[in-house]
């Protein structure tokens, strides 16, 4: 995270192309269930087109 908060034992997560979109969990499975429910939050917060969104 680049709060810089780290806690032992847990891992952690940003997507470089969503702003916001962070997050951690104590194992890859927690990991990417946390990443994809702030992923699909942040989808619902975002007023641009889809066309906008940034692809990699």
């Amino acid at each position: 995270m680049s709060n810089g908060i780290r806690k032992p034992g847990f891992m952690s997560v940003s997507s470089q192309g969503v702003p916001g979109a962070h997050t951690q969990g104590a194992t890859q499975d927690e990991l990417r269930g946390n990443l994809e429910e702030v992923l699909a939050l942040c989808l619902e917060e975002f007023q641009g087109s889809p066309e906008d969104l940034p692809v990699s």
